[in-house]
């Protein structure tokens, strides 16, 4: 459920406030149970029975209010601030073979109460100059009860500047230096599945605190063939603390689980490039092709063996390519729409996972007789695209144990044809 209201109102000529108010409130239940399966278990002799719940409520509530205030023609002046409180209430059950396993942070109350305050100058020192400068100041206070008894309170000061320079009509370049605090996932505060059937459930942290680092990113952009753009963008994270995968101990039991967990300084590259370009001037009438596409680059300490890795969950690349080509004459259009392969590694204490998803392609005819009728025809996933999920499993740390197997799964997923027929009235 979610109810927001937004309030603006002109305070004189140069003035504005705007007021937001948002409540949201979750409710979700997760069950994953898992039976081997008799003739398999009677050859391996690995007969299991594994039975994973989770019920959790979540709330969310955010205040904010803002003043806008243009000061002179070249100087704009905002301020703000805003309050949020937010709390998670998760009851988690695991039973092995009839046993009830116990499960770091199963069965706890997290509530985060968290305040903002900020001010910002867009200053246009040249008509081709512009600065942007921000302060903002955020101060948290994170409890949790239940299994985990713990309680601190968090303070971080966010400044910004960010510089805009166009030598021509034609070109932009930007500047930016910031200081970045990430905000908490309450699902890493809980218990979760990854899925019986691999043998995985991770466990929950309360504990955590936020992802913090400063960017330095360096763009260019050039406008051409009336319609065209390019954008090329640089960035280098440098990180003092990075939220990654730990090994979490049981207290009752002794038992180890994967968790989500502070794991100290790291670093991060990327590379992004957007394009968009009218095909006119290619010889293809009416036509746009749009695309864009980051490449990244990390480094952090894993915690379990202390040697250099990537950054769990980062995809290395992501891109995606657009086609859309109106015929006039045949009332028409038609295209295609592609999403690149991309892949993710979690470095867990126990196994390493990897996940790849693979080239998507779809396409597309639509005819449109009248301004209120439109007939489409689409082909989606013409390359069936699929999913490959890698385990390597290790018998126990990954520093000390060995590999006890590896699970390859290749899950093909079919072509789809859509028809689809849209009318107007009125």
């Amino acid at each position: 459920a979610e109810l927001g209201v937004r309030y603006e109102r002109p305070l004189g000529a140069r003035a504005s406030v705007e007021t937001y108010l948002l409540q949201q409130l979750g409710r979700h239940t997760t069950t994953d149970d898992f039976i081997s399966d008799p003739l398999t278990a009677a050859i391996t002799g690995d007969d299991v029975s594994d039975q994973f719940t989770l019920h959790k409520k979540t709330s969310e509530s955010i205040a904010r209010t803002v003043v806008k205030y243009a000061a002179a023609k070249s100087l704009s002046l905002e301020a703000g601030v805003e309050g949020d409180y937010n709390w998670l209430r998760g009851v988690t059950t695991f039973v092995e073979n009839g046993a009830a396993v116990a499960l770091p942070a199963a069965n706890v109350t997290v509530d985060e109460l968290r305040g903002e305050a900020f001010v910002t100058a867009v200053w246009r020192a040249r008509p081709n100059v512009t600065v942007e400068a921000g302060l903002r100041g955020e101060a948290s206070h994170i409890a949790s009860s239940g299994q985990v008894v713990s309680a601190r309170s968090l303070y971080f000061a966010k400044p910004r500047i960010l510089v805009g320079w166009s030598p021509d009509g034609a070109d932009q370049l930007r500047l930016r230096i910031e200081r970045e605090i990430g905000q908490l996932n309450f699902d890493d505060f809980t218990a979760q599945t990854a899925g019986i059937n691999t043998g995985t459930v991770h466990a929950g942290n309360p504990t955590l605190d936020p992802e913090q680092d400063w960017v330095l990113e360096a763009a260019w952009d050039h406008r051409f063939w009336g319609g065209g753009d390019v954008t090329a963008t640089l960035r280098h994270y440098k990180y003092s603390q990075i939220e990654d995968r730990i090994g979490e101990r049981d207290p009752v039991s002794g038992v180890v689980f994967d968790a989500p967990g502070d794991i100290g300084a790291g670093t991060k590259d990327e590379a992004a490039f957007t394009l968009t370009l009218p095909t006119d001037k290619l010889m293809l009438a009416h036509g746009q092709l749009t695309g864009q596409a980051v490449f990244r680059r990390s480094r952090v300490i894993d915690p379990t063996t202390g040697m250099p890795r990537a950054i769990s969950g980062l995809h290395g690349s992501d891109w995606e390519a657009h086609y859309s080509q109106g015929i006039p004459a045949l009332k028409a259009t038609w295209g295609f729409d592609v999403l690149g392969q991309w892949g993710r590694t979690f470095y867990r204490f126990n196994e390493i996972d990897t996940t790849k998803l693979k080239t998507y392609l779809s396409l597309f005819a639509e005819y449109k007789p009248r301004a209120d009728l439109t007939f489409k025809i689409e082909l989606l996933n013409a390359t069936a695209r699929g999913v490959e999920a890698y385990r390597q499993v290790y018998t126990g740390p990954r520093d000390t144990d060995g590999l006890a197997f590896v699970d390859l799964r290749d899950l093909d997923v079919g072509r789809f044809v859509r028809l689809s027929m849209v009318k107007s009235f009125g």
